[in-house]
């Protein structure tokens, strides 16, 4: 996808999430969708909320947001004893079309926590980073 900045056609809207955040883990990624602000962004919101309104009972629309390691593991809203492995891989797959129709950008980026800051952080803020990731 080509998008020259050129004109008032500029706005662009990221949506993140992270992995790997746990003291045990060595290695934290960040990853999300790029959404044209003025041309996308409202297909891309009707579109999710027709997957809520499919999936989730209306009394838990509200304020609803789907978390892809809850819908993956059946956990936490999507408890695998009330949400059976299909229907949840129905939501992920549903997630992963609006993607696909739109053609939004995905975005990605990670570090190796040990080495986080090497060249950029002085000695003392290294130290500190890796006692907390140790």
């Amino acid at each position: 996808m080509s998008a020259p900045l050129l004109g008032a056609d500029l706005v662009r809207l990221i949506y993140l999430d992270e992995s790997g955040i746990s003291q045990r883990e060595t290695i934290t990624c960040v990853s999300g969708v790029m959404i044209h602000g003025d041309k996308q962004w409202a297909q891309v919101d009707d579109a999710i909320r027709g997957l809520i309104d499919k999936y989730i009972p209306y009394q838990s629309r509200e304020g609803f947001a789907f978390h892809a390691t809850d819908i993956y593991h059946g956990s936490g809203y999507f408890n695998r004893s009330a949400w059976a492995r299909e229907r949840r891989n129905g939501i992920l797959e549903g997630i992963g079309n609006i993607i696909y129709y739109f053609k939004l950008p995905i975005v990605n980026g990670m570090y190796n926590k040990s080495t986080f800051g090497v060249g950029v952080l002085d000695e003392k803020d290294l130290e500190t980073n890796r006692k907390r990731t140790s």
